[in-house]
């Protein structure tokens, strides 16, 4: 399944880039206090870099429950969905779920 956390990551990252690209393109900096320096601020730029480091979050988070050591932790001691593999295959097969000795 899917996690959700990739496309939002992805589209997130895309769009930020590209704002960060089109503030440092045109750079029209916004007025943000009436101060003596005045205070400027590339708009753009800075919520482009917000957008692109929340969509590295996400993907971030979506990669690392979707690592191997996860995954295997997973598969043998079950999630919040449902039961292990392990236990999934000991209720199907309740006979083979230890080998014996006998011949």
């Amino acid at each position: 399944m899917l996690d959700v956390r990739i496309p939002i990551g992805l589209l997130f990252t895309i769009v930020g880039f590209l704002l960060v690209g089109f503030g440092f393109w045109h750079p029209e900096k916004i007025l943000v206090a009436n101060t003596r320096p005045a205070f400027y601020l590339n708009l753009n730029a800075v919520w482009g870099l917000v957008m692109a480091a929340f969509g590295i979050l996400m993907c971030g988070l979506a990669w690392k429950e979707g690592t191997p050591a996860a995954l295997a932790h997973e598969a043998t001691h079950g999630s919040a969905e449902g039961p292990s593999i392990e236990e999934q295959r000991k209720a199907e097969n309740p006979d083979q779920s230890a080998p014996s000795d006998e011949q």
